[in-house]
């Protein structure tokens, strides 16, 4: 194959064309020198060409001709001046390894004499020889600064000042610290450094270049100039929560440490590229800080400012891992004002002071869970990482440390934090997983020690006597001799003689710690290493939880054995059951005879009359109403105070005197006799209302009565306000339906005696027959379905709890979600499964408002028959017929309501003691299914 030329023919195949041609993108030397001068500006300046080196030639570099190449020996080339002969002599052939006509491959067995020597690079390398420069660049910082001075002078511009490197980054460095320097000053009105002169650079940078990095800088010393403004305006303002001093001191500290370090690795930085490379983690740091202050600059609450903290440790987690111990230790730094104010809250130390707000905020959320209130974010006392099951156990902990130390101060739990016995572990972050243990270890030493002394009953001069201080036998100095006595003295003064050893991490917390990490040199971070610490969240949980259980099991047996030992609850619960809801058969019967018997002495005041005999209010067969004041208290005097203590007497029969004197004390409040003060009272009514009880013969007459009970404290906790108003729903519903019953007994009673009964009709009878069967089905729905079944379940847990709380080992009994807001829980939901069977909800007033027609025409009905003349000549009145044509169709809607009940979710979706007992009642009522088809007579 060769190269066709000119004018050879097209015949040769193995011709072709173009081969040794140059490339299209191929250029000259010269068009590069003259391009790289256009470009670069640098027409004055002269480039060294190859034929310009000493020694060497151009066409000695060129490749020879194939077409008048000649193989053979070559010429005699002399070498250059700058060539080592030394290295000629390795380009010649050994004289033993010259070509001798003999053929090797013929002497196979033939070893060779010796060996050859190994053929290395470095027997070429001469290091006398200095290539020249070929580029500006590598000629050094004088040269491309001469260079670029020469080109802003031909092109008519004004040349930077060049000055020394050392300075300059002296300046910056001290930029990025936000201080002022020769060359730099702060402008208070653009809040901003600027530089002193306008056109500066340093060797071997151009102009551009300078303004960026100087840019960068600057940057940098601005956010430190806003740093350091926070934290001055953080100590100065009298508005700073202890949150906010700790962001402050934790910045301080951050800057300090900045401050320090880059001033003490500042003297061995000597270009502006290392400058950089030492700015690199501070820059980044103080944009995390900025960051976390920006967050933070508009929230009020201390629990806002470490939500946002936490949020920006948690974003770290996955971004830098340099910079998240740093955030982390700022975190635990930041919370530890908070989480101290907590432990005082829970009564773990007493050393750190209680943040009243947070006992209000804390308060303030305590009331939303009891009162079942919507919640609102601006009321939550607790940062975001405090996870919600911690809160509520925070919360009734809390609310029951306060109950414990207003109604129990001369218990353990009261006087907790005061001395080391008690005092509790403190509340720290751990982000290790070696710390879980000692965390958990230190909560289980706690517990045995406030249960030892909670089961030994000390008080706390007994506590701190026997366990604060134990007494050193071994250091007494009865019984001894002066040597003994001598040589401990000795030893003494060696101790108090001897220099205090002082780690160099001591009094050191993890964000100073890491902050030396950060910026030791000798630490560098492996960011391949793969890091085990628990996530951030899950620290949270293995660093309060375990404390904060303990804490709140122990603050909950003392709470709940207080309640039911000193101020025995179990009897103010079975008074509301006995009397609220007329589950005492005494106290039935005597109110009843009280309010609707004629066989009592009326207590109405008469002239000339004196009222003597058992009183009553005789509400079917007296001329007046409403019954004034003092003919309530001689009707219903002595019924309550009778019907409970003939109540207590018969149960006192039954079973042997238990309770304490503290217990009766208790029992016995206010001067009435009567726990809780009970006695009754008028019901505050709106004017419909008071217009209906008016009436004599509605069913309204009696709407105004109610009972009147005051909760002793504490147990005001567990009968709140809210459970004595459902309370008096019920009473008022089942005050309804026992005069109902009354009335219907007495129709049936008058159907057996009276004279003209031979004059009643059929229609009458049939009345008479399924008003009975209708109030005595509902009523006993309403005592025995509802009543009885729920108040059984709630009285069992109770008691079980009570046999727990009596029992020697009490502290392993008792579960951890029992306390004392588990117990008014369970009361109320009791409560609430009593209004739902009951009908008494307000999503079940269209049933109840068919019940209460119904009534209304029983109460009608019985008017008719005992003044049966009278009405009969009235023609505004309807007639027994007509009643009796509308009870049916009422009691068939009231049928189709409740079956409309049964199938709402509302109603199906039951707690711990809503089952579905309207079935029993629709079932009773329209067994065969009349009611639900009738149409009308």
């Amino acid at each position: 194959m060769h190269r066709a030329q000119d004018g050879e023919t097209a015949s040769d195949v193995f011709a072709i064309k173009d081969l040794w041609a140059p490339s299209v993108f191929s250029v000259e030397p010269e068009d590069v020198v003259n391009r790289a001068t256009n470009q670069f500006g640098l027409g004055g300046l002269e480039f060294a060409r190859l034929e310009q080196t000493p020694g060497l030639r151009a066409p000695d570099l060129r490749l020879p001709d194939l077409d008048t190449f000649k193989y053979g020996l070559l010429e005699d080339i002399s070498a250059p001046e700058s060539v080592a002969t030394s290295d000629l002599d390795l380009l010649q052939l050994p004289e033993d390894e010259e070509d001798d006509g003999e053929d090797i491959w013929l002497s196979q067995n033939e070893l060779p004499a010796t060996k050859p020597g190994p053929r290395l690079w470095a027997r070429f390398y001469d290091r006398s020889y200095k290539e020249p420069n070929q580029y500006l660049s590598e000629a050094g910082p004088l040269v491309f600064a001469a260079a670029l001075q020469q080109a802003h002078e031909c092109d008519g511009k004004p040349a930077p000042t060049i000055i020394q490197a050392k300075p300059m980054v002296t300046a910056l460095a001290l930029v990025g610290l936000g201080l002022e320097s020769l060359f730099f000053e702060y402008d208070d009105a653009k809040r901003s450094f600027k530089a002193r002169f306008s056109n500066i650079t340093i060797a071997g940078l151009s102009q551009e270049l300078m303004k960026d990095a100087m840019m960068s800088f600057v940057s940098v010393g601005n956010d430190v100039r806003r740093l350091h403004w926070y934290v001055q305006w953080c100590y100065e303002s009298t508005k700073s929560t202890p949150t906010r001093i700790a962001l402050a001191k934790s910045i301080k500290d951050i800057l300090n440490a900045l401050k320090g370090n880059i001033i003490e690795a500042l003297p061995s930085v000597k270009s502006l590229l290392q400058l950089r490379y030492l700015f690199k983690k501070p820059s980044s740091l103080v944009k995390y800080v900025l960051q976390a202050l920006k967050t933070t600059r508009d929230l009020h609450s201390q629990e806002d400012v470490l939500s946002k903290v936490y949020d920006l440790a948690q974003n770290c987690e996955f971004r830098d891992a340099w910079a998240q111990p740093l955030m982390l230790g700022l975190l635990a730094r930041v919370s530890s004002p908070w989480l101290g104010s907590l432990s005082a809250s829970l009564g773990l130390r007493s050393s750190e002071r209680a943040d009243e707000e947070l006992l209000k905020r804390l308060q303030h959320r305590i009331e939303i869970i009891a009162d079942e209130k919507p919640r609102t974010n601006s009321s939550n006392p607790f940062p975001s990482f405090i996870a919600e099951e911690e809160q509520e156990r925070i919360l009734k902990a809390c609310s029951s440390l306060v109950l414990l130390k207003q109604h129990h101060s001369d218990h353990i739990l009261s006087q907790s934090g005061r001395n080391q016995f008690t005092q509790g572990p403190r509340l720290e972050w751990h982000f290790d997983w070696t710390d879980v243990d000692r965390v958990q270890q230190r909560a289980i030493g706690y517990e045995s020690r406030i249960r030892a002394a909670m089961r030994a009953k000390l008080n706390y001069t007994t506590v701190s006597q026997a366990n604060l201080h134990p007494v050193d036998d071994s250091w007494s100095p009865y019984g001894k001799s002066d040597v003994i006595l001598r040589r401990q003295f000795n030893a003494t003064y060696d101790v108090f003689d001897a220099l205090p050893e002082m780690s160099k991490t001591q009094n050191q917390d993890g964000l100073q710690r890491h902050l030396k990490d950060i910026f030791s040199p000798s630490v560098e971070p492996e960011e391949s290493q793969i890091d085990f610490s628990p996530p951030l969240s899950l620290v949270s949980i293995i660093s309060f939880r375990p404390i904060i259980a303990v804490q709140s099991r122990l603050i909950n047996h003392a709470c709940l054995r207080m309640m039911f030992k000193k101020y025995d609850l179990t009897t103010h619960l079975s008074l509301q059951h006995s009397f609220q809801l007329l589950g005492s058969g005494l106290f039935s019967t005597r109110l009843s005879e009280s309010l609707f018997s004629s066989s009592m002495s009326s207590a109405e005041r008469q002239k000339d009359h004196v009222r003597v005999g058992n009183f009553g209010l005789r509400l079917s067969t007296r001329k007046t109403w409403p019954p004034q004041t003092s003919e309530l208290q001689l009707a219903l005097a002595g019924v309550l105070s009778d019907s409970y203590h003939d109540e207590t007497a018969s149960s006192s029969n039954l079973s042997p005197p238990s309770k304490s004197p503290k217990k009766q004390q208790a029992n016995v409040c206010y001067g009435t006799g009567m726990p809780g003060d009970l006695s009754w009272s008028v019901r505050h009514l709106g004017q419909t209302d008071a217009q209906a009880c008016l009436e004599q013969h509605s069913l309204y007459a009696l709407d105004f009565l109610r009972l009147q009970y005051r909760p002793p404290a504490p147990l005001d906790t567990v009968i709140s306000e809210v459970s004595l108003e459902k309370y008096d729903s019920i009473f008022k519903l089942l005050l309804r339906v026992l005069r109902l019953i009354f009335v219907t007994k007495q129709l049936s009673i008058s159907a057996m005696y009276s004279r003209r009964s031979t004059r009643s009709t059929g229609v009458e009878s049939r009345f008479r027959i399924e008003a009975t069967y209708f109030v005595n089905t509902v009523a006993d729905y309403f005592f025995h379905s509802v009543i009885a079944t729920s108040w059984v379940k709630f009285w069992d847990r109770i008691t079980d709890l009570e046999g727990r709380l009596a029992a020697v080992d009490g502290f392993d009994q008792i579960r951890d979600n029992e306390s004392v807001f588990s117990i008014r829980a369970l009361h109320e939901n009791m409560l609430d499964s009593l209004r739902l069977g009951l009908l008494v909800r307000y999503k079940q007033r269209d049933v109840a408002q068919i019940l209460i027609k119904i009534f209304e025409l029983i109460l009608r009905f019985a008017r008719l028959l005992e003044e049966k003349n009278d009405i009969e000549a009235n023609n505004n009145e309807p007639t027994v017929e007509e009643l009796y044509n509308d009870f049916g169709p009422r009691v068939g809607d009231f049928v189709e309501g409740c079956k409309e009940l049964r199938l709402k979710p509302e109603y199906t979706s039951s707690k711990d003691y809503e089952e579905d007992t309207i079935d029993q009642l629709i079932f009773r009522l329209d067994m065969n299914g009349r009611y639900s088809k009738q149409e009308g007579l």
